[in-house]
């Protein structure tokens, strides 16, 4: 997974963050695509749930930091 916070990629531009933020996002929507396709208890339902999962715990404990 790609995880990442602001303080790692200070010299980055904001751009580049936002659109690895876009990827992540994309990355999210199309496991959700996946799962929905195959159905509530498949293995692309568990995969989504769990990439959302950490990506969301990702963006939270980034909001937290200073």
């Amino acid at each position: 997974m790609y995880q990442f916070s602001y303080a790692d990629i200070q010299t980055d531009s904001i751009a580049d963050a936002k659109e690895r933020e876009r990827q992540l996002l994309d990355r999210s929507i199309d496991l959700l695509l996946a799962a929905r396709d195959a159905g509530v208890e498949s293995q692309e339902t568990v995969e989504a749930i769990h990439f959302l999962n950490r990506i969301w715990t990702a963006f939270i404990e980034d909001l937290g930091q200073p």
